[in-house]
Order: C-alpha cells, then structure tokens, then sequence
C-alpha cells in the first residue's frame, strides 16, 4: 500500500512540476509576442 501510495505521490509531483513548467514556458511566449506589438 505504502509503495502505490508513494508512486501516486510521485507521479503527483511529475504533474506538477511538468504543468509549471509549461505555464511559465506558455506566459514566457506571451509577453515575447506582447513584447512584439508595437505601440506596447
């Protein structure tokens, strides 16, 4: 139990630290393409 419960945990984590990732990468992108616009 205590191992499913640990691989649980740690996929959990895998998730979250991927989902920030692609969160910081995506808003990134953003103020590149806000940055872009002239008159900005």
């Amino acid at each position: 139990m205590k191992s499913r419960l640990s691989r649980i945990t740690h996929i959990a984590h895998f998730a979250l630290c991927l989902a920030l990732l692609v969160t910081a990468t995506q808003s990134a992108h953003a103020e590149e393409l806000v940055g872009s616009i002239p008159g900005q």
